[in-house]
């Protein structure tokens, strides 16, 4: 799908969705109208369950469940009532919420939702949970899969797998000789997977291959790729490597499991790369490119990223990051409207993965939080409070051998 006709059919869609739910609306205003009468003596409030995206539906409602948990919302005299969309990315993981939230009719309260979140007037039934459409441009307002209040660190699990599922899981690591947390998951984005444009997102899953089997190899580990059935093979064979994705063997119990129980993950910057969260484990982000959505990023589970470089295509030179800064070349998703602006993304080299991978595997061996805060980190981070409206996360930092090759881009 080329990027004109993206946007054609995206035109198409939101116009016939319009006229639908222009019916809805009419339907449900009664409704709405009894959930405003009786919200003095008991509280309605709606949330979207965004089944549709695995990193929608994980670790934000993860994060949202305990902050209740911890009583960050009052919820007294009242309940939460959650809709899923069309598109259910994980069954497994919507069965398993279903045991912890109460799910409604779609057709119901999906209008009552865009009528509460769209009218000022009807702002105090708003739910608390930080839905990513509510964002503000300033950045005051932090998306749900920020933990903002702490609350992971505080509670334990709340997805849990029952014994039968646990030796189901438990026959397919002994198949593939795998032992919890003696593997690493990886996975690169394409654009493959949603028959989407080439996007700024997207990165080549041969660039990791090195560094894996380098880290599986001193450490006795082995590397089981995640993702969907449909992305480019690996071209680098090795029985250090399970292309789980590929085998028969795939089903969306694993789709969680393995990364769960993995002891680190590496990926790029999409959902699946945030399930390890679910089980407190974390991830290093490579070809990371979307700096002015950093604050989109759960930092203390993703304490090191290493970010894509850009090239002015008429010269051929990298460009500086303070220069992508003030650019806005970060703000530009797709590789057609980048390249329309006279720039192109350098993904990261096999050697800057391999040496990131390492220094993701000495701090997870080390038990520390976060790494070292050193000259050129401060530097890179003092550019990037120089264009951006929020303060850098407070634990997620570059990986300093990425900082050391690329010092002369730090300006």
């Amino acid at each position: 799908m080329t990027l004109k006709a993206r946007k054609k059919n995206s035109i198409y869609i939101i116009f016939k969705n319009k006229f639908i739910w222009f019916f809805l609306y009419l339907i449900n205003l009664p409704l709405l109208i009894l959930i405003i009468l009786i919200y003095p003596f008991f509280k309605i409030r709606i949330n979207e369950l965004e089944t549709r995206s695995i990193g929608h539906f994980s670790i934000t409602t993860e994060i949202f469940l305990a902050e209740l948990e911890n009583n960050i919302h009052n919820n007294k005299r009242g309940i939460f009532l959650w809709f899923i969309n069309k598109k259910i990315s994980n069954n497994f993981l919507l069965n398993k919420w279903r045991n912890k939230i109460l799910i409604g009719p779609r057709m119901i309260l999906y209008p009552l939702f865009l009528m509460i979140n769209k009218f000022k007037f009807l702002r105090f039934m708003r739910s608390p949970f930080r839905h990513w459409l509510d964002l503000d441009f300033d950045k005051k307002n932090l998306w749900q899969i920020r933990d903002i209040y702490q609350v992971l660190q505080k509670t334990d699990p709340l997805l849990v797998f029952d014994k039968k599922e646990i030796q189901q899981c438990s026959n397919y690591f002994k198949k593939v000789n795998i032992e919890k947390e003696k593997y690493l998951c990886f996975f690169a984005r394409t654009y493959h997977f949603r028959n989407d444009v080439p996007s700024v997102r997207d990165a080549d899953i041969n660039n990791q291959i090195p560094g894996l089997i380098n880290i599986c190899e001193k450490y006795s580990l082995k590397a089981v790729r995640m993702g969907d059935k449909n992305q480019p093979k690996i071209e680098h064979k090795s029985n250090l490597l399970i292309d789980y994705p590929k085998s028969e063997n795939k089903n969306s119990m694993l789709d969680l499991y393995l990364p769960m129980n993995c002891k680190f993950m590496v990926g790029s910057n999409s959902g699946i790369s945030y399930v390890p969260i679910l089980n407190r484990k974390k991830t290093l982000i490579v070809d990371f490119s979307q700096f002015h959505d950093l604050d989109c990023t759960p930092d203390y589970y993703v304490p090191i990223i290493i970010p894509k470089k850009y090239r002015n295509i008429s010269t051929k030179k990298i460009v500086n990051y303070s220069k992508v800064f003030e650019l806005g070349l970060t703000h530009i998703q797709y590789d057609e409207e980048l390249f329309d602006k006279g720039y192109e993304t350098v993904p990261n080299s096999k050697e800057e993965i391999l040496l990131a991978i390492n220094e993701m595997n000495d701090l997870i061996n080390s038990n520390k939080e976060s790494l070292e805060n050193t000259l050129i980190q401060k530097k890179f981070w003092s550019l990037f409070e120089n264009f951006y409206s929020f303060k850098r996360p407070l634990n997620l930092k570059i990986a300093n051998s990425f900082l050391d090759i690329n010092q002369e881009h730090i300006n």
